[in-house]
């Protein structure tokens, strides 16, 4: 008892609580000091982190990914284990807005929050895509990487690209929070370059999940093929000279066939009506598979070939998908995956058309039924081809250079794929373009369709160049469109229309060009004005004249579209022009005194770049809230943009009125 007492008397010892009062005071202290260190340590981590992620994104990220992935992974872990750090931190940055105020340091405190969000989001998904995708670079690395193993590894790693698309939809939504511009100025930089980066990590995940199924890992995929030649332009990218079936299991091509576009007509079955402009240049009273991308949205497209393909003995009942290459996509393909050896030729991506055109012409120059039946078979030479060397293994393949080939003639509207039955990864198409659609006007919106309606080769020696004015200063906005092209055949050819071969396959491309253009405009626009090009009944496949006079069609309820016909000769230029009003919707008020001009440019699939130049006139007493790289603004206040219309171009931008000194 006496020691009991003994206790609780030095325990009210005032002298005895304030040595324990410091004695908490220390370790609290220590505590947070051990707690500040890990973080500091984490932050200097992370930085080393980044300076060498920095240096790896600036030499050769996928040559390192090849030669050292061993190096990346640890990376991306270290930099995992340094946000899992600082993310304890989470709390004080919660603190940062009321801290904006702090010179030089507030306004990142101020959006540190965010800033930690999206770093969590970021190396969470990293780390999860790397355990999903390792195996393929191991693979590769070591030169064993094959089709069906990189299947299997698609395969296998689906639940980590499941478990990265949370993380990646966090990283989104944290970056939309950021104002980069308020930021330190090393952050600016960065930042800004990865707002582009950010919907192909989700949409690379969606598409990665998808990827075992698009090849027939659960069950067989099949797909429609449709070769087209961009040396006879059609609204869909060329005439379709071939169609075939290609089947895939487990990776592997177990089918594939490609035959003359001619064979699959059975007029046994009722077809429909030939557009108008088919049947005044052409002759032709029925819509067959050939003609059937006679719209230039894919889907469409789609849905007449599919309804016309009608082979005498059907393989596929179904088909999960179609697909629509040209002549640039082929060639731009074949130099992405190396050489072909086709039918004892060694064929390159500079001598693929030269191959083509040989292969095509008739030995001798003479027309025979044989030849005629069989000129188009090279098609399934060059297919089996492509299938061998994708088979051989892919160890020594570029790969990086087949997935840039791949996305820039997705891009560029040379390939156009439909996705039938995987709803998810069709609306990752959709949503980057690459479906083929037509896109509905967000604002103004420009695309200029053009057909060649003369039985020749002719649209490979048509230079082309586009201009666009536009007059904001007017109410409603007036638009100009001034379309120039010029035939740069010198050969003496006369304008009869008829359907005849040449002995040399590019010969065809001497001849005079019938066209029919179509420009879709935002709903709402009006004709005021348009050029004739009135064309004489003697050049006219029905014998009657072309009045010259420009069309309104009613084929779109998205799209006011105007159509226009016209006959370039050998050597000749033509110029075409539609004048017409906008609707006020080309124009939106961001904010008190701010506008904005908002232009989708769609390119049409089967062109190579075409010379495009943009002007506009604004209102007077008003000034370019920003400067846009690209832009000139001449003395007069025109803001003019010239480029070449390669892929969809997007024109944004915002002017304000002036303040009154």
């Amino acid at each position: 008892m006496g020691q009991k007492r003994r206790w609780q008397e030095r325990v009210r010892d005032p002298r005895t609580l304030k040595r324990a009062g410091w004695i908490l005071v220390l370790v609290g202290v220590l505590l947070v000091g051990i707690w500040a260190g890990r973080i500091a340590a984490a932050a200097l981590s992370l930085q080393a982190h980044l300076t060498e992620a920095q240096a790896l994104l600036e030499a050769s990220p996928m040559e390192t990914l090849k030669a050292h992935p061993e190096q990346v992974g640890s990376l991306l872990r270290g930099l995992r284990a340094d946000v899992v750090t600082l993310r304890a931190a989470r709390g004080l940055a919660q603190l940062g807005p009321a801290l904006g105020w702090l010179p030089k340091v507030g306004p990142l405190l101020a959006q540190a929050g965010p800033l930690l969000d999206l770093a969590d989001g970021l190396t969470e998904a990293g780390v999860q895509l790397w355990d999903g995708g390792a195996p393929v670079l191991q693979a590769w690395q070591a030169g064993a990487l094959t089709p069906e193993l990189a299947l299997q590894t698609l395969s296998a790693g689906r639940p980590a690209f499941q478990a990265a698309r949370p993380a990646a939809a966090r990283a989104v939504t944290a970056y939309a929070q950021l104002v980069p511009a308020e930021l330190p100025w090393r952050l600016q930089q960065p930042l800004t370059q990865l707002a582009p980066l950010l919907p192909w990590l989700e949409d690379g995940l969606r598409l990665a999940a998808a990827a075992p199924d698009l090849v027939g890992e659960s069950a067989p995929r099949t797909y429609l093929l449709l070769v087209l030649n961009d040396d006879e332009l059609r609204p869909g990218g060329g005439f379709i000279t071939a169609v075939g079936e290609v089947e895939l299991r487990a990776g592997h091509i177990t089918r594939a066939t490609v035959a003359d576009s001619y064979t699959v007509d059975d007029f046994s079955r009722p077809y429909p009506l030939a557009p108008e402009p088919l049947k005044r240049f052409m002759g032709l009273d029925l819509l067959v598979l050939r003609d059937s991308n006679w719209s230039p949205d894919f889907p469409t497209a789609v849905a007449q070939a599919l309804e016309l393909y009608r082979p005498a003995h059907p393989a596929s009942s179904a088909f999960d998908g179609v697909l629509a290459v040209d002549q640039v996509a082929v060639q731009r393909l074949v130099g992405a995956v190396g050489p072909l050896e086709v039918a004892g030729q060694t064929v390159t991506e500079e001598s693929l058309l030269t191959y083509i055109h040989e292969s095509w012409s008739p030995p001798e120059g003479e027309f025979t039924t044989e030849w005629r039946l069989s000129r188009k078979n090279f098609m399934g030479d060059l297919v089996q081809a492509l299938q061998r060397r994708m088979e051989s293994g892919l160890g020594d393949m570029d790969l990086t250079l087949v997935g840039k080939t791949v996305l820039q003639i997705l891009d560029e509207r040379h390939l156009q794929v439909a996705l039938l039955s995987d709803p998810e990864a069709a609306a990752v198409l959709a949503a980057r373009g690459w479906d083929g659609a037509v896109r509905a006007p967000q604002g103004d919106f420009l695309l200029v369709s053009e057909a060649n309606v003369g039985y020749n080769k002719a649209s490979a020696k048509i230079a082309r160049s586009m201009a666009y004015a536009v007059d904001l200063t007017q109410t409603p906005p007036v638009a100009t469109l001034t379309l120039t092209y010029t035939h740069t055949s010198r050969a003496s050819i006369a304008c009869v229309p008829e359907t005849r071969w040449d002995p040399v396959y590019v010969q065809m491309m001497d001849r005079c060009y019938w066209a029919y253009l179509r420009v879709y405009a935002p709903p709402g626009s009006q004709l005021l004005a348009a050029s004739r090009h009135p064309i004489p009944a003697a050049a006219m496949w029905d014998q009657a004249p072309w009045s010259g006079a420009a069309q309104t069609l009613s084929e779109s309820a998205a799209h006011a579209v105007w159509g226009q016909g016209f006959l370039l000769p050998t050597g000749e230029q033509t110029v075409i022009s539609f004048t017409y009003t906008l609707p006020p919707t080309v124009l939106r008020q961001e904010s008190e005194g701010v506008w904005v001009y908002h232009l989708d440019w769609q390119k049409q699939a089967g062109l190579r770049a075409v010379p495009v130049r943009v002007v506009l006139r604004l209102p007077q007493d008003v000034v370019w809230c920003d400067e846009v790289e690209g832009v000139s603004v001449r003395s007069d206040g025109l803001w003019v943009m010239e480029s070449a219309l390669q892929a969809d171009r997007t024109v944004e931008l915002r002017y304000c009125a002036q303040k009154e000194e």
